[in-house]
């Protein structure tokens, strides 16, 4: 009806029959040419299929935008355009444009730089930010100050400016409408959204969910020990754009915000009850770090044995995956990156001395510890 407003079509006034109006609307757009459409939360997939060939004018230029919160929905036989988190430089931008009338001096610049870096660039964060600081007037310094004590219920305020311009819902509020969607669609993937709120933000590996999935409840576990059931808890999640994933590592990331969004929405004892299975989880599938073998595998777990030593010591967490978790994180050698270029040139001595390695693989090593183990390795392998 809006769009007939627009054209000055007759049968804008027609408001009690939508058909005839929508096909006059089609018609136009099927006859005319130089025109841009703007679609907002095309959510729907038949809805491309509807318009794409509105697109197929002979003369003249015709453009279709769709907008949509499901980025990673391949049903889309569309040029994507994949709107990421903003950078240090933009959120400075965005917010201080938002947020400050006045021209912003350095500090300001400052702090904008570090609550773009806390909201992690979320865009809709920055300008629901933007909009508490000038309704406040709190200024930049005060909101962090708040935001680090305050996160999940400043959340939850949009501004009555933005609500009434802009998008309606708080990033509160978005993140639960978008996980009870996940949720209805299917109750795996929901669950393990729960999961990951438990884990480090930006380096999940999927091991955790497989050797992990007898410890991940009666909805989990079986979709996590099953590689399609699982696969489809990912794709419906992926289609919400709740979290990233790269398949050639294998790794989940999920945005800080969302975590901080979820755990609210859980009592104490689902909370406490996530955060149990979250360390039994990663515990199955890290495995010995006494193995110089293991160390790669180990290196990629180790953000989620941290994120779970936290946990430990949070819940005050006393059963036995605790405890061996707690033994092979402290096992590792420090700092990991070191570590793994070392370990990679072991491996390269290795092919080149294989004979020597067999020799030496001979040796006990079990009584040395981690730290040791690289170098009286390659002692062992640069003797004749």
């Amino acid at each position: 009806m809006a769009i007939a407003r627009t054209l000055d079509l007759p049968e804008q006034y027609l408001q009690e029959q939508p058909q005839p109006t929508t096909l006059t609307v089609k018609h136009w757009l099927e006859t005319h040419n130089d025109w841009l459409l703007i679609v907002d939360n095309a959510d729907d997939v038949k809805i491309v299929s509807e318009l794409t060939p509105l697109l197929s004018g002979d003369v003249g230029v015709r453009h279709l935008l769709l907008t949509t919160t499901r980025a990673k929905n391949r049903e889309l036989c569309v040029q994507q355009v994949e709107i990421k988190e903003m950078s240090l430089t933009e959120g400075e931008d965005f917010l201080l444009h938002r947020a400050v009338d006045k021209p912003p001096g350095e500090e300001d610049c400052e702090m904008a730089r570090k609550i773009t870096r806390e909201l992690g660039g979320l865009p809709l964060a920055l300008d629901q930010a933007g909009a508490y600081i000038r309704e406040t007037q709190c200024g930049l310094a005060d909101y962090l100050e708040r935001y680090r004590t305050h996160a999940p219920k400043l959340m939850e305020k949009r501004g009555t400016l933005a609500m009434a311009h802009d998008h309606p819902e708080s990033v509160a509020k978005t993140g639960l409408l978008s996980f009870e969607n996940i949720a209805n669609e299917n109750p795996a993937a929901a669950e393990l959204l729960r999961l990951c709120a438990f884990l480090h933000p930006d380096n999940i590996p999927e091991d955790i969910f497989t050797k992990g999935a007898e410890h991940l409840g009666d909805v989990l576990a079986p979709v996590a020990a099953d590689v399609v059931e699982l696969d489809d808890a990912r794709r419906v999640i992926l289609k919400y754009s709740l979290v990233s994933y790269a398949p050639t590592t294998k790794i989940w990331s999920i945005h800080g915000l969302v975590q901080l969004i979820l755990k609210p929405g859980m009592d104490e004892t689902a909370q406490r009850t996530w955060a149990e299975r979250a360390v039994r989880a990663v515990e199955s599938a890290f495995p010995d770090p006494e193995e110089l073998s293991n160390w790669a595998d180990c290196e990629r777990l180790l953000p989620c044995a941290q994120t779970c030593a936290e946990l430990i010591e949070e819940w005050e967490l006393e059963f036995e995956e605790a405890a061996h978790l707690l033994l092979k994180k402290r096992s590792m050698p420090k700092p990991s990156h070191c570590m793994s270029e070392r370990w990679q040139f072991v491996k390269k001595f290795m092919v080149k001395n294989i004979h020597r390695w067999q020799l030496a693989s001979t040796i006990s090593l079990n009584c040395i510890k981690p730290k040791a183990r690289i170098s009286k390795l390659c002692l062992c392998m640069s003797k004749p």
